[in-house]
């Protein structure tokens, strides 16, 4: 099949992405952009040719991976902030009346206007980062180039070609699509998907909180916070398997009722066995319902996730026969890659 060699400035698309725009590809930031250079300009469409040094986006794909890594840590303590606000509301309002409750629910309500705004800020402070000259996409610098021309060499480097792709450190897989319609639809499904996935991720996090405080109360829940911490601290960012991730609600409602049986063998006098019988009973349900309720999370997760790496292939595999008649086709084709 002819395959179209591509300048700067070509549209690509990453399976992990979470905006709904493409990004651009560009030259290597150590090549000077004029002609006397060395530069191979493509007269029609004046941008650079570009080769497998090339790996410079104009923008982060804002990548699902840590979004899922600390947006899901901030859902696993926003969920064990509910639990612990109801529990305070359930045993202290027959007591000390509406009023407590009020307090409650208005700290809930400040807790989550605190949050979005958080957000918000933090949301604003990506998107002025990613104008500037680096960028957490740069990782692919890391990265190599598949599927180029291995014959055709330009500034004496092997040539990009439109079914070229590169596999992200952190598992993506971007692809350039020449077209600009098809890039543009490709990105809104992708990160339509992305977006979910990290979606139910957060919701699974947040369930993972309410039963770790469910199950072990303060204490178990804090430990549980600190391994929570811990995992999320020690991720490499890579992107898990579904056998690496599949138990998280259940491993956080059994340290919570471990940290917390624990607790009460040590602090407790005297700790009866009907007492130690009805803890262990509340946390075996907790880790049941935590895993069936992980599995049907991470069922949605890896449903989303392979949404978006058939989009990305579907999309390319139509730019590629449309190459030749795109608007951005720059109408030099490679017939072989090699």
């Amino acid at each position: 099949m002819a395959r179209s060699f591509v300048r700067q400035g070509v549209n690509i698309i990453c399976n992990h992405m979470t905006v709904s725009t493409p990004r651009k590809l560009g030259l290597n930031p150590a090549k000077e952009l004029v002609e006397t250079s060395g530069i191979t300009i493509y007269s029609a469409i004046p941008e650079p040719l570009l080769n497998i040094l090339d790996k410079k986006l104009d923008n982060c794909f804002k990548c699902k991976i840590p979004h899922k890594k600390w947006d899901g840590l901030a859902a696993f303590f926003a969920g064990i902030a509910i639990a612990a606000t109801v529990v305070v509301v359930v045993v202290t309002a027959p007591v000390s009346g509406p009023m407590i409750a009020a307090i409650a629910a208005s700290a809930v309500a400040t807790a989550a206007a605190t949050t979005a705004v958080a957000g918000t800020v933090a949301a604003a402070a990506t998107s002025y980062l990613c104008y500037k000259l680096s960028h957490d996409c740069d990782i692919i610098f890391n990265a190599q180039w598949q599927n180029y021309h291995e014959t055709v060499l330009i500034e004496s480097q092997n040539a990009l070609l439109s079914s070229s792709s590169m596999m992200c450190p952190v598992g993506g897989k971007l692809e350039i699509i020449i077209d600009d319609v098809l890039a543009l639809n490709a990105a809104k499904i992708i990160s339509r998907a992305n977006n979910d996935d990290v979606f139910w991720n957060e919701t699974n996090k947040f369930i993972n909180g309410i039963l770790a405080f469910a199950t072990g109360g303060p204490f178990g829940a804090t430990i549980a916070s600190a391994l929570e911490i811990y995992n999320t601290a020690t991720d490499d960012g890579k992107d898990k398997s579904f056998a690496e991730g599949s138990v998280d609600s259940s491993i956080d409602a059994t340290v919570a009722f471990e940290a917390d049986t624990i607790k009460k063998i040590v602090t407790t006098s005297p700790y009866l066995w009907e007492d130690f019988i009805k803890d262990l009973k509340k946390g075996i349900y907790g880790a049941v319902v935590g895993f069936a309720i992980d599995q049907y999370f991470k069922k949605l997760e890896r449903d989303d996730d392979s949404n978006a790496g058939n989009a990305a292939k579907q999309y390319n595999d139509n730019d590629e026969k449309l190459s030749k008649i795109s608007n951005n086709a720059i109408n030099i084709i490679s017939t072989t890659q090699g």
